[in-house]
Parts: structure tokens; C-alpha cells; sequence
């Protein structure tokens, strides 16, 4: 593995809008997505989320009571952020978590695996600091549907922003070494849609202001996800002896 040079390359590819950074997290605060998930799956105790960015996932986590830590290796994203809220952030790397074994009772890893070559490293993180019975919830940008179709056409892929595109199967392949799938399934088909047709690029920053609309982007985006979905979503646990059957 590249280690220190992949972890660059993907660093260099993150960047923030500054001026806006208190507003778009504070937007987020009830994401029904990932509040839905803590509550279908019972989450209770420790939670990371490893690569956290600007914080928008543990802000809201952290709003509605969740014990909840940051992790992001940009050390200027993570003070600007304390700046402005009151969150139990630390600047660390994915490959080498600063946390003890068997700490968390859940993960995430939201946009992070396709930044790098070789990700083995972060799944074995993950799978040290989890508690026995923990689960991981990770996304990362895969091939959808139409992807394949513009590969197989030679259309090249869209944006410099993700080093990597992935293959699903061979994503669940590197994690069922560890873990167990629970749940698996496409998401963020509204981004995936107008990422991947090139007239509706400016769409998808369009935030509508009355509740209607944002309803109906909401369900647009669930609606277009099966075909267009930018990421992929898997919903892990690790077994109860600490092993993942």
C-alpha cells in the first residue's frame, strides 16, 4: 500500500466552503437518514464517525443526544468546526485510530474508502475499535447502472473529486473478512442523476425553501437511487465473540 501518499491524494482533494460551513451544518441537524438508521438499529452507546469532514453527521447526532466523536485527518476543518460548535472532535487518521479496542458500539464511514487505493486498513481500524455486537454503516461512491453504461460507451467519469469509483461486490468482499452484511442498498440518487447527466449539474445545488419541495427532492432522490445512486450503503455488524460470525 501507497499509506502516506494516498492519504495525501485524498486529503488534497477535500475542500470547504468556509463561509457557509456553520449554516450547511446546522441544515443538517435533523437528517432523517442517519437519525433513522441510529434508531432502527437501537444505537445507544459510543459512536465515530471516522473522516467526519465539517462535522454535519455529528452535529446532528450529537443534537438529538447521541454520544458521538469526530474524526477527520484536515486539522484546519476540525478547529474551524470547534469554532463554531461544541463538539467532541480529533484530528486523526483512519488508518490508525487513537482510540482503544472494542470502544464504539457503532461507526461510520460516510464518502471516505474511495479516496484511497487500498482501504483493507481502514476496515481493520474499524473493526478493532468496534464493540463486540457493533455495527458500521459505510457509503462510498460505486457503479451504478448508468456508470457502466458510460464506461462501457468510454465516456470518462465525471469530476476529480474521488479518486475511485467502486465495485459493490468487491467493496463487500473486503468487508464480509470482517464483518457481516445486514443491509445493503443505493443511495443518493438525486446527486447520481444530475452528477452523471451534465445539463442538471446546477440542479442538485438548488435547496428549496418551502417543505413541499424539499419533500418532493427527498423522494425524487429515493425514487432515482436503484438506478442512478452516487453511493452505495452497507449496514455491518461485528459478532458478539468479536469476530464477524
Amino acid at each position: 500500500m501507497r499509506g502516506k501518499e494516498d492519504r495525501k491524494r485524498g486529503r488534497e482533494n477535500m475542500s470547504w466552503d468556509w463561509g457557509n460551513l456553520q449554516e450547511a451544518t446546522v441544515a443538517e441537524r435533523n437528517d432523517r437518514d442517519t437519525l433513522g438508521v441510529l434508531k432502527k438499529y437501537h444505537i445507544k452507546g459510543r459512536i465515530l464517525e471516522a473522516g467526519c469532514g465539517a462535522s454535519s453527521k455529528v452535529y446532528a447526532m450529537h443534537t438529538h443526544g447521541y454520544d458521538v466523536t469526530g474524526l477527520d485527518i484536515d486539522l484546519k476543518i476540525i478547529n474551524e468546526t470547534k469554532k463554531l460548535f461544541d463538539l467532541n472532535l480529533v484530528c486523526g487518521n483512519v488508518f490508525s485510530l487513537p482510540f482503544k479496542n472494542d470502544y464504539f458500539q457503532a461507526y461510520w464511514s460516510l464518502g471516505i474508502i474511495e479516496h484511497f487505493d487500498d482501504f483493507s486498513g481502514i476496515i481493520s481500524e474499524a473493526f478493532r475499535v468496534m464493540k463486540p455486537g457493533g455495527y458500521a454503516f459505510v457509503s462510498f461512491v460505486a457503479l451504478n447502472p448508468i456508470k457502466r453504461l458510460k464506461g462501457f460507451l468510454g465516456y470518462k467519469q465525471s469530476g476529480s473529486h474521488y479518486q475511485h469509483t467502486l465495485d459493490r461486490k468487491y467493496v463487500k468482499r473486503e468487508f464480509t473478512k470482517y464483518f457481516q452484511i445486514l443491509d445493503e442498498y443505493p443511495t443518493a440518487g438525486f446527486l447520481g442523476f444530475t452528477h452523471e447527466i451534465r445539463l442538471l449539474h446546477k440542479l442538485y445545488n438548488y435547496k428549496p425553501s418551502l417543505f413541499v419541495a424539499r419533500a418532493f427532492k427527498y423522494l425524487l432522490d429515493k425514487l432515482l437511487s436503484p438506478l442512478f445512486g452516487h453511493t452505495y450503503f452497507l449496514v455491518l455488524k461485528k459478532g458478539r465473540c468479536g469476530c464477524f460470525k
